[in-house]
Order: C-alpha cells, then sequence, then structure tokens
C-alpha cells in the first residue's frame, strides 16, 4: 500500500517538475489549443458538441482516455482522465498544477498515505487516484462549470 502513495506523490511531483514546459489546453484554458494536447500526446481525437458544452475526448497511444469539457465561453471547465499511465498533469492542469500539488500533499499529510486524493477549493477541485495500470482523476473549475450541468456527470 506505501507504494501506491509513492506512485500518487511521484504523479504530483512529476506534475510539478514539469512547470516549465510549455503552455497547453488546460483546464481554464481556451477550446483551440485542445488540437496541440492531440498531436503533444499523440492522441486520437474525438468532438462531442451538446448543449451546453463540448467534450474533446483523446485517446492515447497507451490506451488511457482523457476527456476535456469545454463550455460556452470557449473555456475547459473540466478534464478528466483513466487509463494504465497518468497523463502529463501540468499540461492538463496547467496553472492549477501547482495548487493541486500543494494540496496532494495537504490532503496526504491530514489523512491516510493510502487512498484517493480529494482537493477541494471554491475555484478548483481535483479528485485522484488508482494503481499500477489503472490510473483516474477529474479536475473542474466550479465557476465556470454550466449551471445545469451536474458535477458527477463529470466522468
Amino acid at each position: 500500500m506505501q507504494a501506491h502513495n509513492i506512485v500518487i506523490r511521484g504523479v504530483f511531483v512529476a506534475a510539478s517538475i514539469a512547470m516549465s514546459s510549455a503552455a497547453h489546453a488546460s483546464l481554464g484554458g481556451l477550446h483551440q489549443s485542445v488540437a496541440l494536447d492531440q498531436s503533444q500526446m499523440h492522441a486520437n481525437r474525438q468532438t462531442t458538441t451538446g448543449q451546453l458544452f463540448t467534450t474533446e475526448r483523446l485517446t492515447l497511444e497507451n490506451g488511457a482516455h482523457v476527456t476535456e469539457y469545454v463550455n460556452r465561453d470557449d473555456v475547459v471547465f473540466a478534464v478528466t482522465w483513466h487509463g494504465p499511465a497518468m497523463p502529463d498533469l501540468q499540461q492538463l492542469l496547467g496553472s492549477y498544477a501547482q495548487r493541486a500539488y500543494d494540496g496532494a500533499k495537504a490532503f496526504r499529510a491530514a489523512h491516510s498515505a493510502i487512498g484517493p486524493v480529494v482537493v477541494s477549493a471554491s475555484d478548483l477541485v481535483v479528485q485522484t487516484g488508482g494503481h499500477m495500470r489503472a490510473y483516474w482523476g477529474r479536475a473542474w473549475l466550479p465557476n465556470a462549470v454550466p449551471a445545469s450541468l451536474n458535477v458527477q456527470d463529470i466522468q
């Protein structure tokens, strides 16, 4: 079980080290840059447009899936991921990556060293967990989520 804790910490450490990487379509970013994520992640892309938001589902070469949710203001308000390896969280969380790392560190200090991590603030929510070959997570900006969308539907 301690290996799980090391993996989660390692993911967030790697994300914070990558802070110097170029900006990508990330949480809070604009819709048109999703194409850059597709290119950087070497992914196939499927777009679904609905009344409240658009989803951009990226399927990575390793079988992982990343979904970016874009509101009517053209802003990425949520991202989700699941698969055999963690995606580049710096790329997905952008300017929120350091806060996610700091929040995860504080969560681990206050809770068990195993199990999912939850970071919750008025302007950012991150939930992540998993184990080797089965990682998952989601992050969203509560103030940017369309009013009639239930955050439980962000999968």
